[in-house]
């Protein structure tokens, strides 16, 4: 009986990763279609709007977030930076900053205790004002930053 009950956990752990492992592979995928997408329409340094302002794409950022039930969600976000007037190519040096500015934003906004997983969706719009204050801490008075693109917010349990 417990041989039978060893192999029917076994069984059920292999297809449960199997799961988890196509559900990440298939957002992987979709993220990348996105920022291909996004890539090719704006050649990732800058496209100008009507309004004169150019936007700096960032590579897709992609993290895992614990939740305060303890269940984690994998988080993918495709980010462009409006920005009004600079030099976009010295832009490119901030990359790495902004990327871990974020990634910490994200974790402090999404680990505290007003998780905005309430209902298990994110609140896009406390993602992006998050986002767009830690833009401005790091490019500081050396860009106008007018806003945070969100081209791609995907959500899943792991």
């Amino acid at each position: 009986m417990m041989a039978k009950i060893k192999k029917y956990f076994l069984l059920f752990s292999i297809l449960f990763l199997s799961f988890v492992v196509v559900q990440a592979t298939i957002s992987i995928y979709c993220i990348t279609f996105a920022y291909a997408k996004v890539k090719k329409d704006s050649d990732e340094v800058s496209e100008n709007d009507n309004n004169g302002g150019d936007y700096f794409n960032l590579k897709p950022l992609i993290m895992s977030v614990m939740r305060q039930d303890g269940s984690t969600a994998q988080l993918s976000l495709l980010i462009s930076i409006d920005i009004g007037d600079g030099d976009m190519k010295e832009l490119n040096k901030y990359r790495s900053r902004l990327r871990s500015s974020y990634i910490q934003n994200l974790y402090t906004v999404l680990g505290s205790d007003y998780n905005s997983y309430g209902g298990n969706l994110i609140d896009v719009e406390l993602v992006r004002s998050n986002l767009l204050q830690a833009t401005q801490e790091v490019l500081g008075e050396r860009y106008e930053v007018k806003d945070i693109i969100l081209h791609v917010v995907q959500q899943g349990n792991l």
